[in-house]
C-alpha cells in the first residue's frame, strides 16, 4: 500500500495506543509475529512523522509463555516525560488491566502498576480496553466491563498512573451481542464531550458516538448513540492529539475475504458549523483526497461503490452528496457531506 500501514507477512490487529511522543506519532497494535493468522497477541509498534511513511519498530511487549490470547488493546499516554502503554491481559479466565512505561518510547518496563485492575462487578471475566486521559489535575481511566451481562463504562482515578481507585460507572453501553462492549474513549472536542464505544448494536457499523457533558465521574448524554463510519470493515478506533491540538483517529480496517488488514488513513474529529460530529481526512493526507473516483458513482438516487462492474455497497441518497475519496491499493475511504458519514471498504 502507498500510505496506509499494512504488514503483509504477519497478523496485524487493532490499534492499542496512538500517541505523539518524542517528535513522532506512535501506534501500538496487536500482532502475531509468527503467523499471518490471529494468534497469541504481541504488541507491535510503528512510528511516523507525517502519516504517509511508516517505520516498523521492534515488538515492545510479548505474552507470557503458554498464554493463548496474549496482550489485548488499551491505549498510550504521554505524561510526566514518559510514554505509558496501558493494555488488557487475561489470567485464569479473567481480564485485568496493567501498563508498561518507557523513557524513550521503544524500551518498556512492564507491569508497573501497583496492582492489576480487575472488574468491580461480580463477573470478573470482562474488563477491557482501558483509555486514560487527564482531567482537572487527575488521571482518569475508563474501561468496558460486564455487570450482570450489561455493558458498563467504569471509571478509576489516579494521581500518578500507577495507583488507581475505582469511582463507579461513568456511562452505560447500548445492548450488545457480547458481554461488555469494547474500545471506549471519552474526550472533549470544541467544548463538547464525546463518548465513543464499540458495540454490535448497530451492525454492520460498529463504532458509535454520543455527545454530552462530563463532570469528572459521570458522562451525561444529550444525544442518542450514532454512527459516522458506516462501512463494515472498520472497527477498534483510537485517537491522538497533535501538537497543534487536532484530534486524529485511526482504526483497524479488515477484509475477512482475504484475511488482510491495514490501518485507516488518519481522520480528524471535529464538529461542523451545524453541530454535527464529523470525520474528515487529516490535513497531512487531504491532498490525496479526490472529488471524483472511478470507484464511486451516484445514480438513480443511490451512491454506489463499485469495482470491476460489481456493486460492493449501495446507499440511498435523495440528492447527490458531496464526497472526498481516499484511494489506496485495494481500499477506498469515502467521506460524505463534509465527513458526517464515512464509508470505508476493501474493493479487492
Amino acid at each position: 500500500m502507498r500510505y496506509h500501514y499494512k504488514n503483509s507477512s504477519k497478523w496485524i490487529g487493532c490499534p492499542s495506543g496512538f500517541v505523539y511522543f518524542g517528535g513522532l506519532y506512535h501506534i501500538f497494535f496487536g500482532t502475531n509475529p509468527d503467523n499471518p493468522h490471529y494468534g497469541p497477541l504481541h504488541m507491535g509498534h510503528i512510528v511516523t512523522e507525517d502519516f504517509l511513511d511508516w517505520e516498523e519498530k521492534d515488538i515492545v511487549l510479548s505474552p507470557s509463555e503458554g498464554d493463548p490470547v496474549g496482550i489485548k488493546p488499551g491505549c498510550a499516554v504521554s505524561a510526566m516525560g514518559r510514554l505509558w502503554l496501558f493494555y488488557t491481559g487475561e489470567k485464569d479466565g479473567s481480564e485485568y488491566i496493567n501498563c508498561a512505561v518507557s523513557d524513550d518510547g521503544y524500551l518498556f518496563e512492564d507491569r508497573v502498576m501497583k496492582e492489576d485492575l480487575i472488574s468491580p462487578f461480580e463477573d470478573k471475566r470482562y474488563m477491557r480496553n482501558p483509555y486514560v486521559f487527564e482531567y482537572e489535575g487527575k488521571y482518569k481511566l475508563i474501561a468496558c466491563a460486564s455487570d450482570e451481562g450489561r455493558g458498563r463504562v467504569v471509571i478509576f482515578d489516579s494521581d500518578d498512573l500507577t495507583n488507581w481507585e475505582y469511582k463507579g460507572v461513568a456511562a452505560d453501553i447500548p445492548e450488545a451481542s457480547w458481554s461488555c462492549g469494547e474500545m471506549p474513549e471519552l474526550f472533549s472536542e470544541d467544548g463538547q464531550w464525546v463518548l465513543a464505544v464499540q458495540t454490535a448494536r448497530a451492525m454492520p457499523h460498529k463504532i458509535l458516538y454520543r455527545t454530552g457533558d462530563f463532570d469528572g465521574y459521570k458522562f451525561t448524554p444529550d444525544s442518542d448513540f450514532f454512527a459516522i463510519e458506516t462501512g463494515s470493515a472498520v472497527e477498534s478506533a483510537r485517537t491522538c492529539l497533535t501538537p497543534d491540538g487536532r484530534r486524529i483517529q485511526t482504526a483497524w480496517m479488515y477484509d475477512n475475504r482475504n484475511n488482510t488488514a491495514c490501518f485507516t488513513a488518519p481522520r480528524q474529529i471535529s464538529f461542523d458549523l451545524k453541530g454535527n460530529l464529523t470525520l474528515i481526512p487529516a490535513e497531512e493526507v487531504e491532498f490525496l483526497a479526490k472529488k471524483e473516483s472511478t470507484f464511486v458513482e451516484y445514480e438513480k438516487g443511490r451512491l454506489n461503490i463499485r469495482f470491476e462492474n460489481k456493486t460492493l455497497r449501495s446507499i440511498p441518497y435523495a440528492y447527490e452528496p458531496e464526497i472526498r475519496v481516499l484511494e489506496d491499493v485495494g481500499t477506498v475511504e469515502v467521506f460524505i457531506n463534509g465527513g458526517r458519514e464515512v464509508l470505508s471498504l476493501y474493493v479487492c
